[in-house]
């Protein structure tokens, strides 16, 4: 008997080998662009017994600190990609390891995994977020609260400060994007997160979050 229905349809195997590849291709997709792209939105809570498995790629995240690992970065890529899998229903969870965990790489690690499935419930987090003492944490949540609110507190190069904020300076000699950013989070990170929050408290009941 054929494989293909007589609409050209693949017949059960078919469609689930079919779905198998969707699937896998998504969970590429999602785990590593940089787009606010929201997988999931169920307020459902963990199951009991789901947590201890959360709990454990959260903590797998740390191996994000050596990305030029191969054999690391693939523990860290296969915890994100399980994180994203459970959806909004471990938020919770994430924004507990974002504003508590001591490693850094768990912190900016929960932020990728929000990139994906945060609601607004994770907009206040991420703005004390913005105060991490690691500037790649705060770096990355500032870009997931603009890519959210459509709302930027840092004003373009050349402007004037705004809110006690000013803009990031240009690169000059062997500098890199990350080190300009580390030297002005250490002076401003304060300041970011004050004007962010500000912000927050006069127009969140006017923001859509997406």
């Amino acid at each position: 008997m054929s494989n293909v229905s007589s609409l050209g349809c693949p017949s059960g195997l078919s469609r689930l080998l079919l779905w198998v590849c969707v699937g896998l291709v998504s969970l590429c997709f999602f785990g590593c662009s940089d787009d606010r792209e929201v997988v999931f939105a169920t307020d459902a809570a963990p199951m009991a017994d789901d947590r201890q498995a959360v709990l454990a790629d959260i903590a797998a995240l740390s191996n994000g600190k050596d990305l030029l690992n191969a054999e690391l970065a693939k523990r860290y890529h296969d915890s994100v990609d399980a994180l994203i899998g459970r959806g909004s229903r471990i938020e919770g969870t994430l924004i507990e390891a974002l504003g508590g965990n001591d490693n850094w790489a768990v912190r900016l690690g929960a932020v990728e995994v929000l990139k994906a499935v945060a609601t607004r419930r994770s907009i206040e987090p991420l703005m004390g977020a913005l105060e991490d003492p690691q500037p790649l944490v705060a770096l990355h949540a500032e870009h997931l609260l603009r890519a959210m609110t459509k709302h930027t507190v840092i004003p373009a190069a050349g402007e004037p400060p705004l809110n006690e904020v000013p803009p990031l300076p240009a690169r000059s000699g062997e500098e890199t994007d990350e080190d300009v950013w580390a030297a002005w989070h250490k002076k401003n990170g304060t300041s970011l997160h004050q004007a962010w929050l500000t912000w927050w408290k006069t127009n969140q009941n006017q923001v859509v979050i997406e």
